[in-house]
Parts: C-alpha cells; sequence; structure tokens
C-alpha cells in the first residue's frame, strides 16, 4: 500500500505526526477502556451484542497494541499499515461487544479516520467510514427493541461521525494543498540554489559568501583551491579563512572593512598569508548584500567576495617598473657620452684640427653605439622571449648547430689567441624545441667566453644520456667568485673585477639566458673558479612525451588567471 501526505514525503512534518499517531492511539484506548469498565459495573448502556468476556479480551488487544506501537514506532507503509489495520478491526470489535455505537466514544472514531487519510489517503478514509457505518448498520438490526428514539438516535450519532470526519479531512486537505505549494516552492528554490552553485563553481574566480557577523556561507571549488584547502568552510569565519594583511604588514578583517566602508569597494594591495609563511597577493571586490526593503543606511544581510590572486600580475608591473628605471639609468650614461664626443667632434672640426687627433673621439663615440646597439638588440630578444615569439618547437640537428656556431665565432677566437673547440658526437640527434631560444643561450655563452678569457681555449660541447642532451660552454678565463655568481643572472650586474670593467657590456646577457631558459625548461648550472675559468652547462630533453606536457603547460599557463 501507497503512502500519501506528508509520510510519504519524508520530510520534517513525517515525525511529528508519526508521534501523534502514537500519543492518540494511546489516549483513545485509554477512553474506550474507561468507558468500557463502566458498561461492566452498569454505570454505561451496553450493545444489543454485550460480550464481558469478549470486552476483556478486545481491551487487552488495545493495551497490547498500544504499547506495541509506542514502543516498536512503525514508520513503513507495512508496519503502519497493519497497525492501522489492526486497530480499526479491534476498535469495531469494542463497540460491537462493548457499549455500542450510541455514545461518546464512537466518536473517536473521527481520529482514526483523520489518521488513515494522513497515512493513506481519502480513500482509505471513505472505507475507514464505511466500516462505521456498517457497525451502526449490524447493531441497528440486532437491537431487540427498537422505538422511535432509538432509530434517530443512531442515526444522529452516524451523522455526526460521518460528517465530522468529513469536515475534519477536508481542513486537512486545505493543510495538504498549503503544504505541496510549500513543496513546490522549497524545491523551485532548491533548483534554482542548485542552480547558482553550479554557476557560482563554474567561475575561476573565487567566491566567498558570509553572513552579517562574518560565518561563510556559500562558496566555490575556486575559493578552495585558492586557499590551497579541501575542507569545508561552511559555517567558520571569513576572517579564520582570509589570514589577510595590508602593504604595511598589519593584519586587517575583511569583513570589518566592508562594514565601515557600507558600499561596494575593491582591494588590490591586501596579501594572503598561508600557514606556511607563503604570501599570495589579491584583488578582492566586496559587495554588502541589502535586504529588498532595506534602506542604505540599514544592517547589511551579508557580504559577497571575488577575490582573484594577482600575485604573478603584481611581480610583473614592479619588474617591469624597476626595469624601466634600471634601463633608463643605463642609457643614460652612453647617450651622454655619445652627445659629449659628437660635439666635441664638431668643434674641433670647426676649428680645423689635424684629422688624426680626431680618431680617439670617434672610437669613443663608436664604442658607445655598439653598446647601444648590444643593449637594443638584448633588450629586443627579452621582449620576444617574454612575448613568446619564435618560441614554436622545431627539429634542431645538435650537431650541426653547434658546427654552426664554432665557424661563426672561431674568426673571432683567432683574433684574440684563442682556441675554439667543439666537442660534438654523431649520435647526438636533434632535439624538439625552439630553435632560436637555443641558438640564443649558446651563443651567448660563447660571446662571454671569449670575451673574458685572454688566453687559454673556448670550448663548445654536446652529450647525450639516454632522453637527454646536455649542452657545455666552458673557458679559461678569468672566472667568477662564489660571492658574485649568485647575482651574475641578474639584469644590468657586472662583476666588479677590474678585468671584467675594462670590457664593454651591458649586464643583460645572462639575464635574457635565464629568461630564455625558464622558457625552455631548463635550468643553467655554473662551475667557476677565480682565475680557473667558468662552465656553464643545462639539459634539454628529447622525450616526446615530456615535450608534449611542456607545450601543454606553457600553451595553457600564459593566459589563466589562478556551496555549501
Amino acid at each position: 500500500m501507497q503512502m500519501g501526505g506528508v509520510i510519504s514525503d519524508k520530510d520534517k512534518y513525517s515525525e511529528l505526526f508519526l508521534r501523534i499517531t502514537r500519543v492518540a492511539t494511546i489516549m483513545v484506548s485509554l477512553v474506550a477502556i474507561i468507558y468500557g469498565v463502566a458498561v461492566m459495573f452498569g454505570a454505561a448502556t451496553p450493545s444489543p451484542a454485550y460480550n464481558r468476556s469478549l470486552s476483556i479480551i478486545i481491551f487487552c488487544g488495545l493495551i497490547l497494541l498500544s504499547i506495541v506501537q509506542y514502543i516498536y514506532r512503525p514508520s513503513t507503509s507495512t508496519s503502519l499499515g497493519i497497525f492501522v489495520g489492526t486497530f480499526h478491526v479491534l476498535f469495531i470489535l469494542y463497540l460491537i461487544f462493548g457499549p455500542g455505537v450510541t455514545n461518546p466514544v464512537a466518536y473517536c472514531w473521527i481520529v482514526l479516520a483523520l489518521i488513515t487519510e494522513i497515512f493513506y489517503g481519502k480513500f482509505a478514509a471513505m472505507f475507514s467510514l464505511l466500516l462505521i457505518a456498517s457497525s451502526f448498520a449490524f447493531l441497528y438490526l440486532i437491537e431487540p427493541v427498537m422505538t422511535a428514539n432509538m432509530s434517530l438516535e443512531y442515526t444522529i450519532y452516524l451523522i455526526v461521525i460521518v460528517l465530522s470526519s468529513s469536515l475534519v479531512i477536508r481542513l486537512r486537505s486545505v493543510q495538504t494543498v498549503e503544504h505541496q505549494d510549500l513543496k513546490r516552492a522549497r524545491g523551485q528554490g532548491l533548483f534554482e540554489r542548485d542552480q547558482l552553485t553550479a554557476l557560482i563553481n563554474s567561475l575561476n574566480a573565487a567566491i566567498l559568501s558570509v553572513s552579517s557577523n562574518g560565518k561563510v556561507r556559500v562558496y566555490n571549488a575556486a575559493l578552495l583551491s585558492l586557499m590551497d584547502t579541501n575542507q569545508s568552510l561552511g559555517g567558520m569565519k571569513a576572517d579564520d579563512v582570509l589570514n589577510l594583511y595590508d602593504a604595511h604588514g598589519e593584519p586587517v578583517s575583511i569583513v570589518s572593512l566592508t562594514r565601515k566602508a557600507n558600499k561596494n569597494i575593491n582591494f588590490d594591495n591586501l596579501s594572503h598569508r598561508f600557514s606556511d609563511g607563503e604570501v599570495i597577493r589579491l584583488n578582492i571586490s566586496c559587495a554588502p548584500i541589502r535586504g529588498r526593503f532595506s534602506n542604505k543606511g540599514g544592517v547589511h544581510k551579508g557580504y559577497i567576495f571575488i577575490m582573484r590572486d594577482i600575485t604573478q600580475e603584481k611581480s610583473l608591473e614592479e619588474e617591469r617598473d624597476e626595469f624601466i628605471s634600471v634601463v633608463s639609468h643605463e642609457l643614460r650614461t652612453p647617450i651622454t657620452i655619445v652627445e659629449g664626443s659628437l660635439s666635441n667632434l664638431q668643434l674641433l672640426l670647426e676649428r680645423n684640427h689635424d684629422p688624426a687627433s680626431l680618431i680617439n673621439t670617434v672610437e669613443e663615440a663608436h664604442g658607445q653605439i655598439l653598446y647601444l646597439a648590444n643593449m637594443v638588440n638584448d633588450l629586443s630578444t627579452l621582449s620576444r622571449a617574454e612575448r613568446g615569439v619564435a618560441n614554436a618547437p622545431e627539429q634542431v640537428d645538435v650537431r650541426a648547430l653547434l658546427e654552426e656556431i664554432y665557424h661563426r665565432y672561431h674568426g673571432e677566437a683567432s683574433e684574440k689567441h684563442l682556441e675554439l673547440n667543439i666537442d660534438a658526437g654523431h649520435k647526438l640527434g636533434s632535439v624538439l624545441i625552439s630553435r632560436l631560444y637555443l641558438e640564443e643561450i649558446l651563443q651567448n655563452f660563447v660571446t662571454n667566453a671569449l670575451k673574458y678569457t685572454q688566453k687559454g681555449s673556448v670550448s663548445i660541447a654536446a652529450h647525450r644520456r639516454r632522453h637527454n642532451i646536455e649542452f657545455v660552454v666552458s673557458d679559461t678565463g678569468i672566472g667568477i667568485s662564489k660571492s658574485e655568481q649568485r647575482h651574475i643572472f641578474e639584469k644590468f650586474y657586472r662583476s666588479e673585477d677590474f678585468r671584467t670593467r675594462e670590457t664593454s657590456g651591458t649586464g643583460l646577457g645572462l639575464y635574457v639566458v635565464q629568461k630564455l631558459a625558464d622558457k625552455l625548461n631548463t635550468t643553467i648550472k655554473i662551475e667557476s673558479r677565480l682565475n680557473h675559468g667558468s662552465k656553464f652547462s643545462f639539459v634539454i630533453t628529447d622525450d616526446p612525451l615530456v615535450n608534449k606536457s611542456h607545450n601543454k603547460l606553457d600553451e595553457s599557463g600564459d593566459d589563466s588567471v589562478h556551496l555549501t
């Protein structure tokens, strides 16, 4: 049998109705037994089919059924059906063989009809009323002496029971309709909430909604990712989730800031500090949640925060500002020297000086122009690397590339009376990589080695180790001290060694190399001793699976921004 009403819904009303039903059956049984005892002792009129022994058995049955249902607490369709059916049978037998139907206890049937309708619907309630009507008819027929008053009494009792039961059931149907409307509204609300949850979780931006007292109510997967946690945040304080600090390192309560502002605000100078000390910089948009009829100065119902990790953006912005400042400073000196040299040259020419005496001035200006040209080339290479220009991988024959670089710089090495060596096996094969980036790194190492080596040799080597190829450029030059090795990849850094200062250089070469190495997913290693030379090396993999993984990371990593 299929249950209807609140019982089948299994909502918050189900258990309430079951508790009321258990109490009601105990009270009905108690009233019936008390009235039955009164009939036994002649204080009330018995039915035409009264039987004292059967009445006592029925009393015991009602007591036993009340105790069992209170202890067992039936709640399933089958157990409730057995309980309701048994109670109907016992109560009908009670009325027939006990006090009859023309007494106040008969009105308890209204309670039974209502319980039946709650559990099994209107048709089951109609069957219950038909059962009591049959009992009236049976006792009416076996009445030994039926007077007009008794006939009227039977009719009135039956009409009152049936009409009262129908009225109560009708009133409950109104409540059922309201309950169904509430269920539909609740279902619609849950559906809209699920839609909103799905929408929020699909956003890349981290979203956090808190109550007016700062407790977390809604958050999305992006927030868990941003906070690097998988624990539930529901019910936590927002300030416990966000460990925020301002630009001066002072702790900040985001809820307090939003509450004071009383309007939509945006912060891009706040940092979140993790328990391990790591810090990320956040852009946080805050908006108060106002009730439909609340005024602007009223108490807010909560706050919504939309957060985005801008650590990389801020670092790039600061790096760009610093870079522009340093470049401006570095360009000022050669431009000033060139301008002064040319002005001096112009003055000497106007005074008809001997052309031979002007050579030093021209050479100085020319040297500064070359310096500026080198700086522009380095900046151009750096710009291409940052923008990902010419980074498309291609098959590069390693041996052919090394031989090309060897022939390119062999003449310069000979002019300085240096040996330029190449160590490249015939089984190096090829590697899938950006040729421009790889070539730029190697020739930067070679030009530096030639520049800072006064005697001895410069070597270019490549060695295969399974899926890896190690590139090495070594020299017998002036070397680099340990204290300076940690700084050589910084932009515009040049060693304090006087031998370094004797040669021209922009200080950008190794900085560009480091940027290109990052693009190629490799690490530059350096081994150097003062007056014993230097060795720069890096490893490139030609494993197709690794290269494919790196390519995917490059393609997806440049533009990404990283309910309960």
